[in-house]
């Protein structure tokens, strides 16, 4: 058996030609077969010997037409002629099929970041998508494909700033998230390499009151694209966690004494910076005049009655200020203190 030098390609060729990396596949032939080459560079070779045996081997890939199937086919026939032992002589072809892959999304590494570590220029996170491209090596590489989704904490179920619903668009190879034409977030995609960089600028409205670290979840979509255009499609994934409010050490401004003519005491005004009310608590039990004391919370202020009269009141305001008004005597503790 050897070649007779006539070859055919058919198949998912693209624009019917048999080509590698764009550029058109010459097939020669050699003393015991056949070899591809593609502007001078190998991309396949077919050997066969006397016996009938045959190596195909394959360098470099072949581009396939079809982008709608990942694993579409081409066929190459390679002409060989059997010759008996009185000469007779008939022909025949090996026909080879190769299939296309494509490009594969691998597991993520999803990127957190946190609200409370917000500096005066915003946060900053760093990644990286990761994709196999297989064989076919890329073409226009990685590219944003528009695709946004926000889930997790979110306020009354909407992806917000300040109250105002953000609005996710996609231009090249950036996702920006505005809201009322303010830039709240960037994401930002290398298209060569597949490495990001998310920018926030703003902090989000996250849901969960009672949780000052609740987290929401901000998915940026990215496509990948081979040589002979078949595409895989997967998420960028930054997850948001939230901050909360904390206290800083108190200062009590004045202290009242339960001497001297609490007349003159009475509407003693102690401004200070504070939280809004949520508890109180005392290490005793608070008394005036022998009656306990008992306190009540009406909207933002604290009030406390002794036997219905009231003893003091504390107002904090939205800003965290607060107002202290002693109006009767508390009983101290401490006898030997004056």
């Amino acid at each position: 058996i050897h070649v007779n030098g006539t070859t055919s390609v058919s198949g998912s060729l693209t624009n019917g030609v048999l080509s590698s990396g764009g550029v058109p596949v010459t097939i020669n032939t050699t003393p015991n077969g056949y070899e591809g080459v593609a502007n001078g560079v190998t991309v396949f070779t077919f050997e066969i010997t006397t016996g009938g045996a045959y190596t195909f081997t394959q360098i470099l890939p072949l581009d396939h037409g079809d982008t709608s199937d990942d694993n579409d086919v081409i066929s190459i026939n390679f002409g060989v002629i059997a010759t008996d032992a009185d000469g007779d002589r008939t022909p025949s072809i090996v026909r080879l099929q190769i299939a296309d892959d494509a490009p594969v999304i691998l597991s993520q590494i999803d990127q957190t970041t946190d609200e409370t570590d917000f500096t005066p220029s915003g946060l900053v996170v760093n990644g990286q998508f990761h994709a196999d491209v297989g064989q076919d090596l890329l073409n226009n590489e990685y590219s944003a494909n528009g695709n946004f989704v926000a889930s997790g904490s979110l306020q009354n179920n909407v992806l917000s700033s300040g109250g105002v619903p953000i609005t996710v668009t996609n231009t090249g190879d950036t996702y920006t998230g505005t809201a009322g034409g303010v830039t709240v977030f960037v994401l930002t995609l290398n298209t060569d390499t597949g490495e990001y960089t998310y920018e926030q600028y703003l902090p989000l409205d996250h849901g969960n009151t009672n949780d000052p670290n609740d987290l929401m979840t901000l998915q940026f979509g990215v496509e990948v694209v081979d040589f002979d255009g078949d595409t895989a499609d997967g998420f960028i994934t930054v997850n948001v966690l939230d901050d909360g409010p904390s206290l800083d050490a108190q200062t009590e401004n004045t202290t009242l004494t339960d001497h001297g003519d609490i007349g003159t005491n009475a509407g003693i005004t102690v401004v200070d910076v504070t939280l809004s009310p949520t508890d109180v608590s005392t290490s005793e039990t608070l008394t005036s005049n022998g009656v306990p004391v008992v306190i009540t919370l009406v909207g933002n202020t604290y009030t406390g009655t002794a036997n219905g009269q009231t003893v003091f009141d504390i107002e904090i305001n939205d800003d965290g200020s607060y107002t202290f008004t002693q109006y009767d005597e508390l009983d101290q503790g401490d006898t030997t203190t004056p």
